[in-house]
């Protein structure tokens, strides 16, 4: 019973009827007003329906109506009587778009239709303001407020912003197909594309104008790469497919008009390393792809495939590679041709200058050694080289020549170190290097090639005459007359003597005697090794 004189009869939550005092029915069809502005002609009506057929549990749902008998009453709210309904109660919400005089219904936050304060159907489409892009009239719109699986994006040109969030008219560019965006910008003050993606990939690029940018365009994998290859995907989740690529220019994670080294045909890439550990810091030289059937491809730092199959064991050894076989290890080269240097159980390697002694222990026990080019490292030199040979018959030849050497620079003897020294040009730098240094300047030493001869005078401790080594390692080639080898460099601590091995590299005459060419610079940081042992791997 209102206070106004009217008695309103419920039915499922509804209005059934509206009696007056007098018990006369007054009009056919009652609804409550959920909203209503003043001076407008329309309001917005309510009814309430079950949830789901047979529940008593009901929720409201929403029409405009215009016209009728209102009945206003503090408790119960307004009550329209015989109005006419200008849509259906399809709507399960709306919004009141005060600062444009329009009324938005909406069914699953998407919003249906839109009427003015006046009764009239607004005849454009209305959307969810995202974003404005660029200059030109253009924003980004979405088919339902927030965020989630179900929100899709459109861009739009022209039409008008409203405080509430939506956006009414306007020219649709696109359809709702894209399920994420990004805006690129050339500066604070230029907006350059809009990236409209789908299911995690690039979709479609359109610049600031709305024009669609005909060119390739990708997203690229963050944080991988291998010289210049990097990798870009297409798809999500378990679809998700990468492909291979270099060149392009990349531009706010998207990379433009890429060279592609391969089609969208695997479903892992990465990098594959020496390690699992972080502070390896050993550049990556080849690429692991698998593919959806579990098959696996590795490509060397050119793009090209190195090695195809299965492939359950592969490590890189620098631009080589240790592949598991049927009777232990075998090493491939880079271009993935397979040496002779095979049925191995554990690898190691030994870098002395230009050149790594490889030595390789079998099941047996049997010892193999190799070279390997240190510059390039991706290919054997020498399959079979007698190491042990080559000391014998070289290494205290070479350990007197560095001896003498030692003592020239210790005894500040220019003339003994001419002797010692096959290159005239590096005694010249040492001298001036020498002179810098007695002089106080110090900036940009080790960058002198004849820095290493400037270290053995200030680090060499309390030389005794004679040059040792901890171990013999050497490379002799006899047809150049080139070789490498290790020797001790004793150093002053106070507590324990200690020594690191440093490199010396030299030439000989053919006849047995030899000259310095370069001394190297390594103290504290030894000589590059590499070991690998089945699943194992150290320094």
């Amino acid at each position: 019973m209102l206070e106004s004189g009217y008695v309103v009869l419920f039915r499922g939550n509804n209005i059934a009827e509206v009696r007056d005092f007098s018990g006369e029915r007054v009009g056919d069809k009652a609804y409550r007003v959920e909203e209503r502005k003043q001076k407008a002609k329309v309001s917005v009506v309510k009814i309430y329906v079950p949830t789901r057929e047979g529940s008593k549990v009901r929720e409201a749902r929403y029409a405009l109506a215009t016209g009728g008998k209102r009945i206003v009453d503090d408790e119960l709210g307004d009550i329209l009587i015989d109005c006419t309904l200008l849509n259906d109660f399809d709507f399960d919400s709306f919004e009141d778009l005060d600062d444009v005089g329009y009324f938005a219904m909406e069914k699953d936050n998407i919003v249906e239709e839109a009427w003015s304060y006046d009764g009239k159907k607004f005849g454009y489409d209305i959307y969810r303001f995202v974003k404005r892009f660029g200059d030109n009239g253009l924003a980004v719109v979405s088919n339902r407020p927030g965020k989630g699986r179900d929100v899709r994006y459109a861009l739009v040109s022209g039409g008008v912003e409203t405080k509430s969030g939506l956006w009414m008219g306007g020219e649709m560019l696109t359809d709702f197909d894209f399920d994420s965006y990004n805006i690129l910008t050339y500066n604070i003050l230029t907006t350059g594309y809009i990236v409209l993606k789908k299911d995690g990939g690039v979709a479609e690029v359109r610049d600031a104008d709305g024009d669609v940018y005909t060119q390739s365009a990708y997203e690229k994998i963050s944080g991988f790469s291998v010289g210049d290859i990097y990798a870009v995907r297409t798809g999500s989740g378990k679809d998700t497919r990468y492909a291979l690529a270099r060149g392009g220019y990349d531009f706010g994670g998207v990379v433009w008009e890429p060279a592609m080294l391969t089609g969208f045909d695997y479903t892992m890439v990465r990098g594959l390393n020496y390690s699992n550990n972080e502070y390896d810091v050993r550049p990556t030289l080849f690429i692991l792809l698998e593919k959806s059937d579990g098959s696996r491809e590795i490509r060397n730092i050119d793009g090209r495939v190195a090695l195809s199959g299965q492939l359950p064991e592969v490590v890189p050894f620098y631009g080589m590679l240790v592949v598991k076989g049927e009777n232990g290890y075998d090493l491939y080269n880079g271009d993935g041709t397979k040496t002779g240097v095979t049925g191995f159980r554990n690898i190691f390697s030994k870098q002395i200058e230009e050149y790594r002694i490889i030595k390789t222990t079998a099941d047996s026990g049997e010892v193999r050694y190799s070279v390997m080019n240190a510059i390039d490292g991706s290919r054997l030199i020498l399959e079979n080289y007698d190491e042990n040979a080559v000391c014998d018959r070289y290494y205290d030849a070479i350990l007197a020549t560095v001896t003498e050497l030692v003592r020239a620079v210790k005894n500040d003897d220019f003339a003994a170190l001419r002797k010692v020294v096959a290159d005239e040009e590096l005694v010249r730098k040492y001298e001036a290097l020498l002179g810098r240094y007695n002089a106080g300047d110090r900036a940009g030493l080790t960058d002198d090639p004849s820095f290493g001869l400037l270290n053995l005078r200030l680090n060499y401790y309390e030389f005794n005459g004679t040059v040792t080594a901890s171990e013999r390692v050497a490379f002799v080639d006899a047809q150049s007359g080139r070789a490498e080898a290790l020797f001790t460099v004793p150093i002053y601590d106070e507590t324990h003597p200690m020594g690191y091995s440093e490199t010396v590299s030299l030439v000989s005459d053919g006849k047995g005697n030899f000259r310095i060419s370069a001394v190297g610079y390594h103290l504290f940081d030894y000589p590059d090794m590499l070991y690998y042992n089945g699943q194992e791997d150290a320094d």
